[in-house]
């Protein structure tokens, strides 16, 4: 079966009016924009949960568990290494060396050694 441009912009002009036509049926909830507004600003007496303003308790130490010791977690752990009040927990990779690394760096700031996670899944 062969296709002509002539065929072509003629089912394309079918499908686009197809489309076109069906489109305001889903597309209009029944909602005015002064509806959904008026919601908002005059509150409709159902609670709204949200974190805004939430402030969590303070840790006195924060523990991290890394995933993944390639290039940006090799770096994670070099930085978290420099702030007080964190305790790098647990390392995880697929390859051993990578971990070896990783508690050289704790070590070598003075942290103590993580437990370790390697091999395949």
């Amino acid at each position: 079966m062969k296709s002509n441009r002539r065929k072509f912009l003629q089912n394309l002009a079918l499908g686009t009016g197809a489309v076109a036509a069906g489109m305001p049926s889903f597309a209009f909830t029944g909602e005015t924009e002064e509806s959904l507004s008026n919601g908002v600003e005059r509150g409709n007496g159902k609670q709204t949960f949200n974190m805004s303003g939430y402030a969590a308790p303070k840790l006195d130490v924060v523990r991290i568990g890394i995933i993944g010791l390639g290039n940006r977690g090799s770096g994670a752990v070099s930085r978290l290494c420099r702030i007080e009040g964190v305790e790098i927990t647990v390392l995880c990779d697929k390859y051993p060396e990578r971990i070896a690394r990783a508690q050289q760096q704790l070590a070598k700031s003075g942290r103590p050694k993580a437990k370790e996670f390697s091999g395949e899944e």
